[in-house]
């Protein structure tokens, strides 16, 4: 993951995919997703408040595409991603 992590420090833009499986991203995407956390981790400021902590040192741009079958929705999908820190840009 050492590599993932300085590939994800230094680049300016990330494109992520997946196919829709089950209403949400794949194994391997969600692997992913769930193994950056330590990236933006949730702590207490020590004043009784909590909140993220952003370790990346610039912002990144990002884009995720899913692909679906005609009677799946995106709806479940759409709320994985925008716990991943590029999901905030997805309206």
């Amino acid at each position: 993951m050492k590599i993932v992590y300085n590939a994800l420090q230094s680049c300016d833009a990330i494109v992520l995919g997946s196919p829709v499986y089950f209403d949400t991203v794949s194994a391997q995407v969600r692997l992913m997703i769930d193994r950056c956390n330590c990236l933006m981790p949730y702590i207490d400021h020590g004043d009784g408040a909590f909140g993220f902590e952003r370790r990346m040192e610039k912002h990144k741009k990002g884009i995720f595409i899913a692909v679906a079958g005609t009677a799946q929705g995106f709806d479940k999908i759409r709320t994985t991603v925008k716990g991943f820190s590029i999901g905030q840009a997805l309206n």
